[in-house]
C-alpha cells in the first residue's frame, strides 16, 4: 500500500491518496467557527472515490443558512453524509463532527468515554 500526501494551500486541510485495489482518497479537515469557509475550494480536491472527515463546525440540522450552504455544495459534489447517532462534543449537544463520502461505504463510531479536551 502506497501512501501520498497531495499539495493542499488551503489552512487546516490535509490529503492524502491511498493506493489500494481501488485509490481512495481522504481529506481531513478543520473549519473553525471563526472563520467563513468557502466550501468550493474543496471542490477540486475530490476524487471518484473520497472521504472528508473532521470537525466541520456545522450541525447540518441545526445551523441554518450555514447548513444550507454545505449541504449545497455537498448535493453539487454528490457527496453523502455520515454522521453518529450522538454528539461529538462534550462542551455541546451539536453534531460538528462527521464525514462526507462519495462512492465510499463508510460508517462511524462515536468514543463515549472519558477524554481531555
Amino acid at each position: 500500500m502506497t501512501v501520498t500526501r497531495v499539495s493542499c494551500s488551503l489552512p487546516n486541510v490535509c490529503v492524502i491518496d491511498i493506493a489500494l485495489s481501488e485509490p481512495i482518497r481522504i481529506i481531513a479537515i478543520y473549519a473553525p467557527a471563526s472563520k467563513t469557509w468557502n466550501w468550493t475550494d474543496l471542490t477540486t480536491l475530490i476524487t471518484n472515490r473520497c472521504m472528508i472527515m473532521g470537525d466541520f463546525n456545522i450541525d447540518i440540522e441545526r445551523d441554518g443558512d450555514k447548513a444550507d450552504r454545505l449541504l449545497e455544495w455537498m448535493d453539487s459534489t454528490t457527496l453523502r453524509p455520515v454522521i453518529t447517532d450522538s454528539n461529538t462534543s462534550l462542551r455541546s449537544d451539536r453534531i460538528i463532527d462527521y464525514a462526507l463520502t462519495t462512492n465510499v461505504d463508510l460508517s462511524m463510531q462515536t468514543y463515549e468515554g472519558i477524554t481531555s479536551s
